[in-house]
């Protein structure tokens, strides 16, 4: 059978772009790199590459970043529905909720077996694989096969019954998936009522009397997960796009690697970061993990980050850790408006990053922090900061461990010889033992994700070829 042909020409995409998503979509679509939160831009899925038209609408309407509240149109079925993919444990997840039938459908893809469908260059570790599957969500999954099920279904008024089709895999994530789509059900229902619900999952059963109270949806959890109420912050498991799909314990979403909200920002010294071309950026803080550090001890960092929590606003979430971890309290004057957004999927962390710089003032306020969590800081040349930095995603590209996609977005492919280094005056005194050895820092993964989003958005940024990665994996 003859395929149809695509839409292929570049002013008619255009056209279509300017026509759904108005003038800063088409901004958007011009100027994201691959790591960032759009799931079909890349190298070889970009708005003006072959594809058909619908599915150019429906990229325009992911990137606009519908609210879930808000009815989508399945182009499958025709009825009006609200979906999204997100991230649990080994599965990629699919939610939907049809508004004709008020039924939800969560389904569960084993990650494992949606490899073979994933781009090449995100093939050789989980976390590039889990990046992969989520932002090209409907792609992957097309004609994949299901491992499980949960089905939510309102038989009578103000009663939803819950349903496994595998009840007995992955049973502890099953249980805290289910009642997240409890969540995602009654946002759908509900809007902004407050009806008493009665919940029946297999075996057990709950009254919520408030759906939209923190304490009725901490009662979820309660008996099932050693979750005790008014002592357990609630976090949100998302989508793709960063859309809340529901609130849980913070610790069940790091226990079963759901993908969450968070922040990340840099601490610049007097001068705000710059986005634009040949510009001379400002000295970065970058500090050192003190060694007895649960996770990643020892290791470097150019960021300051943090989990949002439930209904908490990202740039509050950016005030609050930058006074938190480092005692900079003037976040209302010198911290940017969010610069931009972007995954980080690794083996053990999954998180939709929104971005942030602030610019600290140092004749109106210095940097604290705590002895316990960071041994040595600084405010470091930029350059500096460039060479390191793909010194350190080097290292891991050569043992087979960088957990992004390959190649990556390093700032200059290579050290340059001419790189200086400037020490704080007022932290020489902890900054001696680290003046020559900046070229050995080994930075936190998950940061260096991060920092590749910031390498991608910058006109300079180049990615390494296969040849300079040892070979390709």
């Amino acid at each position: 059978m003859e395929k149809k042909k695509a839409w292929t020409n570049p002013v008619l995409n255009l056209i279509l772009a300017i026509a759904i998503g108005g003038v800063d979509t088409v901004a958007f679509v011009l100027a994201s790199p691959p790591s960032f939160n759009s799931p079909s831009i890349n190298s070889k899925r970009g708005l003006f590459n072959p594809f058909g038209w619908k599915k150019g609408v429906s990229l325009l309407r992911r990137m606009k970043g519908q609210s879930l509240t808000e009815p989508m149109s399945d182009e499958t079925t025709g009825s009006a529905t609200v979906s999204c993919f997100s991230l649990a444990g080994p599965y990629l997840v699919e939610a939907s909720f049809s508004k004709d039938s008020e039924t939800t459908s969560c389904r569960l893809y084993p990650l494992s077996k949606l490899k073979q469908k994933t781009d090449k260059a995100y093939q050789h570790s989980e976390g590039a694989i889990s990046f992969d599957c989520v932002t090209r969500g409907q792609e992957v999954t097309e004609g994949s096969q299901v491992e499980n099920e949960i089905t939510i279904t309102m038989p009578k008024p103000s009663h939803l019954q819950v349903q496994v089709s595998s009840p007995n895999k992955n049973t502890e994530l099953v249980n805290v998936l289910s009642r997240i789509m409890v969540q995602f059900t009654l946002s759908n229902l509900l809007g902004d009522s407050r009806e008493d619900w009665n919940i029946s999952f297999e075996g057990s059963a709950l009254n919520i009397e408030n759906a939209k109270s923190d304490e009725e949806l901490k009662a979820l959890f309660e008996g099932v997960f050693d979750v005790v109420a008014g002592e357990t912050e609630l976090v949100e498991m998302v989508d793709s796009q960063g859309r809340a799909i529901g609130q849980l314990p913070r610790k069940l979403v790091h226990q079963f690697n759901l993908l969450h909200r968070g922040i990340g920002l840099f601490v610049t010294k007097d001068v705000p970061i710059q986005l634009g071309r040949q510009v001379e950026q400002p000295d970065l803080y970058v500090h050192q993990r003190t060694s007895t550090k649960r996770i990643f001890p020892s290791l470097y960092d150019m960021f300051v980050g943090g989990v949002s929590l439930a209904k908490e606003p990202s740039r509050l979430t950016a005030e609050r850790e930058v006074a938190e971890e480092l005692g900079l309290s003037r976040g209302s004057t010198q911290l940017s408006d969010r610069l931009w957004r972007c995954i980080v999927c690794t083996a053990y962390n999954r998180c939709v990053v929104d971005f942030f710089s602030y610019t600290m003032l140092t004749n109106k306020e210095a940097i604290s922090w705590q002895e316990e969590e960071v041994a040595w800081g600084s405010f470091v040349p930029y350059s500096v900061v460039e060479a390191s930095g793909d010194m350190s995603i080097q290292r891991l590209t050569d043992r087979k461990e960088w957990p992004g996609r390959y190649p990556p977005v390093q700032a200059r492919g290579g050290l340059q010889e001419d790189v200086a280094w400037h020490v704080d005056e007022r932290n020489e005194s902890v900054s001696n033992n680290a003046r020559q050895s900046w070229e050995d820092w080994d930075y936190v993964p998950d940061g260096l994700l991060v920092w590749e989003a910031w390498l991608a958005r910058l006109p300079k940024a180049v990615a390494k070829g296969p040849q300079d990665i040892n070979g390709s994996l």
